[in-house]
């Protein structure tokens, strides 16, 4: 949701409103410094939660101005941290009423509606918020899917997707929209009779490829592709055929310009892009070739927010026991995200199963310094230090690893494993064999 909050603005706006609000005769001294103490008063314990306090100064100041649109917001906004919901949306509405061309105010209206999950009250305050920024369009459409409004979210989605390419968000809300079963069918009968009565229309085959892809019957999706190329061969999207084509014929060359192509259009969405480059994965990976070509077409990816590609190359190539692809795509995959936990364990993981234990060692220490609560990291420097000798301050570090461990029994399994064999290193072999039971009864639950 796109609400910013910024006091300088607002402290701005405050002044600008004293200013203008008052005639001379009653802009004395002690009513303005009554006034703005109250305010800056008033943000100060905001600043600190102190919400009732600021409550109270600002109802001061309304009480003295009560048209100042300022007051009533800031009011708002300390009845939203409250959680007083009902107050707060009176606020935002009297802030509205007394000002309707600020988009803070509606912003903020919108922020009540939506913690409170109040769809129908926050449609038309989004609807307003578009006339202020057109980015407010993608909330109003998951509002009308909340609503089950879907006539209406399907018509905004169509009209985005003419105006610019839609986010991936927008595309699996269409997909949806196409996979409900009886809205999906009359969907796509709309659309097998738009194709039908202008067969020259692109979007109409579009969207009747996306009505069949969302329901996995891709060889129809392919039919109705193969059909539009015939009546519209210059279409981005007859590169999707091409490149299955060509790809199944194992022509290498025009498979991958085609590849290129599609990966390269605006035209052609997010999630078809996705389901091109997972064959293309898939026939790397079967070929056991083309990875310089495979890094290239991974590259054309960096940009997207919502999926992490290289990550999602590197977990493939682990489960395929490709473990230095693997590496270089986790690797990449951090780079794009160094916030990622998974990523960095599975980074870490295809050392263990190198048994390089000296760059688990010291990964392991480095990630604990950004993540020093994450008992995975623990437990890989644990076996680090138990496959270095080091069998005392391994089982320090798995004990840490229980300490931080959340509702993971497969992960407490393999901590009591590892203080098992810890303390079979040092002699202890009542502590191996009450740990190894530990393992089992949770492995056998």
């Amino acid at each position: 949701m796109k609400i910013v909050k910024n006091s300088f603005v607002l402290i701005f706006w405050f002044t600008v409103s004293i200013a203008f609000a008052q005639t001379p005769n009653e802009m004395s001294a002690p009513t303005i410094n009554i006034v703005e103490e109250n305010f800056y008063a008033a943000l100060k314990e905001k600043a600190i939660e102190n919400y009732d306090k600021a409550v109270d100064y600002l109802q001061q100041n309304i009480a003295k101005e009560p048209n100042n649109p300022v007051f009533h917001n800031q009011l708002g906004k300390n009845y939203l941290a409250l959680k007083n919901y009902t107050q707060a949306e009176k606020s935002f509405q009297k802030a509205i009423e007394l000002n309707p061309n600020q988009k803070w105010y509606w912003a903020d209206l919108y922020d009540v509606y939506h913690t409170t999950k109040d769809f129908k009250k926050a449609i038309p305050i989004v609807t307003k918020l578009i006339e202020f920024d057109k980015d407010y369009q993608d909330d109003l459409v998951s509002l009308y899917m909340h609503a089950k409004e879907f006539d209406k979210a399907l018509f905004l989605i169509e009209t985005m997707e003419k105006q610019s390419k839609l986010s991936i968000v927008m595309e699996r809300y269409k997909l949806q929209l196409l996979t409900e079963k009886n809205y999906g069918n009359k969907l796509k009968s709309d659309y097998k009779e738009a194709v039908s009565n202008n067969p020259l229309d692109e979007k109409s085959y579009v969207s009747l490829i996306q009505s069949y892809i969302s329901n996995n019957q891709f060889d129809k999706a392919y039919d109705i592709i193969a059909e539009m190329a015939k009546k519209v061969p210059n279409s981005d999207w007859v590169q999707v055929l091409l490149f299955r084509n060509a790809l199944k014929n194992n022509q290498y060359p025009p498979a991958y310009k085609a590849l290129t192509n599609v990966v390269n259009s605006s035209a052609i969405t997010e999630l078809m892009k996705h389901r091109v480059f997972n064959e293309y994965l898939i026939f790397v990976n079967q070929s056991n070739n083309y990875y310089a070509d495979l890094e290239t077409i991974v590259g054309y990816f960096n940009e997207q927010k919502l999926i992490n590609v290289s990550k999602e190359v590197g977990i493939f190539f682990l489960n395929k026991q490709k473990i230095s692809l693997a590496q270089q795509y986790l690797k990449s995959g951090i780079l794009k995200d160094k916030n990622d936990v998974q990523a960095i364990c599975l980074y870490i993981e295809t050392y263990l199963n190198q048994n390089d234990l000296i760059t688990v060692e010291d990964l392991t220490q480095n990630y604990l310094a950004y993540f020093p609560s994450e008992a995975r990291l623990y437990y890989f420097l644990g076996i680090a230090q138990q496959g270095l000798n080091s069998p005392k301050k391994a089982i320090k570090t798995l004990q840490e690893a229980l300490d931080y461990l959340i509702d993971d029994i497969q992960l407490e399994a393999n901590i009591y494993i590892q203080l098992g064999e810890s303390y079979n290193k040092i002699g202890n072999q009542e502590l191996k064999e009450k740990y190894f039971i530990k393992a089992n009864q949770l492995l056998n639950k």
